[in-house]
């Protein structure tokens, strides 16, 4: 699941995995915050050294200052839901061809394919062949959600993928039954 935060829930034995979901500080790689914070670092690290980002112009306009430094002061007093936003503002610049605007996205994306490798790899045989994808970042942005699946795949070549368009709570606890209606029908 990715939306505003992130999470890879996994369920075998009837026993529930999880892996990351960690909140927007400690976590929630591939989230739309996680994209945004990503996108606002890069223009940090690109100040430390000296030099303008791709990026600078778009975020100090989107968030309606005109300083780094001002920038950071609003990223911090703005609740997490306001700073997630953000990332639909990168994925435009990524449709664009901003190329920091894609590694930003193909960064994030990768990030939460690992966990999704982690979590397949925490699972005793036999492993699921199926993950379901849930959330507004990879139901709307197609570059993380073909990272994410590109990356999966190189790991786990086997594997497909499935988009839930129903509340995320069903894609986690009615996957399994989902996934048997199908089969059975």
């Amino acid at each position: 699941i990715a939306g505003t935060g992130s999470v890879v829930y996994g369920r075998q034995a009837g026993k529930f995995l999880r892996v990351g979901g960690w909140g927007y500080v400690l976590g929630d790689e591939g989230s739309a915050y996680d994209i945004s914070k990503r996108a606002l670092k890069l223009v940090l690290t690109q100040t430390d050294n000296g030099q303008t980002s791709q990026l600078t112009a778009p975020l100090l306009a989107q968030l309606k200052v005109t300083d780094v430094a001002v920038a950071v002061q609003k990223f911090y007093a703005q609740d997490r839901q306001t700073n997630a936003q953000l990332a639909q503002l990168i994925a435009k610049l990524a449709e664009q061809q901003n190329s920091e605007a894609i590694t930003v996205l193909v960064t994030s994306a990768q990030a939460l394919a690992q966990q999704v490798v982690t979590l397949y790899q925490r699972f005793a045989e036999s492993r699921p062949q199926r993950v379901a994808l849930s959330g507004s970042v990879l139901k709307h942005n197609r570059l993380v959600r073909d990272t994410l699946t590109t990356t999966v795949h190189q790991s786990i070549p086997t594997i497909a993928f499935n988009d839930i368009t129903t509340n995320n709570a069903h894609a986690v606890i009615y996957w399994h039954r989902w996934t048997q209606e199908e089969i059975n029908s």
